[in-house]
């Protein structure tokens, strides 16, 4: 069993805790003839190829990955290299009440130790991005809300994740039933405007929490 780092934004750790994310995407790095090339080593998969897992940068199933997140340690103390769990206090920015004097950390530099969650993988497969099936993006974790529409009625509705704060607050409509456009506004909004329209290779890495 290997143990690998791997960002999460702070809507994605708070999906996580609460259950409702067991997938996660990632773009596939690919060689400029177009394989992908196995970590650490010298072979080059084509994508379709079913062993192409191997290539697999976040690990195979039964590896696991520790996530990190924004954060913050002791009211921004210096972290030194002998720190550990017990003698420094760690805030979390996904579930934590922000303050303008707080200066959080950003994820990528959280240590090992400052880590609350820890995933073990439970399936690996390459794909297309626009591939993705409203069951698997629901199993990304996109927010959901249930809204009454009069009587005994209601509707699903699913985030915008592309809406300004400004545009949340004028109410501007999220998306009505319709699971992969709003995993197309999350993937856009960290991944950038063009890249659900650019259709790349990703790794769909499934995992559960290990408590």
């Amino acid at each position: 069993m290997k143990e690998r780092p791997i960002l999460f934004s702070a809507p994605m750790v708070r999906a996580i805790l609460d259950g409702s994310k067991t997938q996660t995407r990632r773009a596939a790095k690919r060689t400029a003839g177009g394989h992908l090339k196995e970590p650490r080593g010298h072979r080059r998969w084509h994508v379709e190829d079913p062993q192409a897992v191997l290539a697999c940068p976040y690990g195979q199933p039964g590896d696991r990955l520790w996530v990190r997140e924004t954060f913050l340690v002791d009211d921004n103390r210096r972290i030194p290299k002998t720190a550990t769990r017990k003698n420094f206090e760690v805030d979390y920015k996904a579930t934590s009440e922000d303050s303008p004097h707080w200066r959080w950390r950003p994820s990528i530099h959280m240590p090992r130790w400052a880590s609350r969650i820890t995933l073990e993988i439970t399936g690996v497969r390459v794909e297309r991005l626009q591939e993705i099936s409203d069951k698997d993006a629901e199993a990304e974790g996109i927010e959901g809300w249930n809204v009454a529409t009069g009587g005994d009625d209601f509707q699903d509705y699913w985030r915008n994740y592309a809406m300004t704060k400004k545009e949340e607050r004028e109410g501007v409509p999220q998306f009505c039933g319709d699971m992969r456009a709003s995993f197309r506004s999350l993937w856009e909004s960290i991944n950038g405007a063009d890249s659900w329209a650019a259709n790349p290779w990703v790794w769909c890495i499934s995992f559960k929490r290990v408590a």
